[in-house]
């Protein structure tokens, strides 16, 4: 488990995430207790992704998206995911959070849909036409 946390950590640009025999969760050698609330985030995500692929769910799904910073969301994390479906060791990743507007370029391999509202943007779209 801990080669494959490593490896993913590594595709992303994060610190090592790693499960010691005492079964103490660390990220970059810091205890989890004392992270930061994105680098929480980031050791979640790769252990529930580590989890979905181990058990051969190949289903995760991440909230909070909205913790990480521009350059971690759009460059790191989507690597990460990126590298997961290419490889095909996830089949379904949900990832939610609260941004400031939709992406401005989805790339192929994603499906994004913008909720505003309680409602998906084209039903919006289709009720204003």
């Amino acid at each position: 488990m801990n080669e494959l946390l490593q490896r993913l950590s590594g595709t992303a640009g994060w610190s090592p995430v790693q499960i010691s025999a005492d079964i103490d969760v660390t990220f970059g050698g810091r205890l989890y207790g004392l992270l930061s609330e994105s680098e929480r985030w980031r050791c979640d995500a790769t252990l529930a992704l580590t989890i979905a692929t181990i058990s051969g769910l190949r289903l995760a799904l991440l909230d909070r998206f909205d913790v990480l910073d521009i350059p971690a969301r759009t460059q790191q994390a989507m690597k990460l995911f990126q590298s997961l479906a290419a490889g095909g060791e996830i089949d379904t990743l949900i990832v939610a959070g609260t941004l400031k507007e939709p992406m401005a370029k989805t790339p192929a391999w994603l499906q994004a849909v913008w909720v505003d509202a309680g409602q998906l943007a084209d039903q919006q779209q289709q009720a204003a036409a």
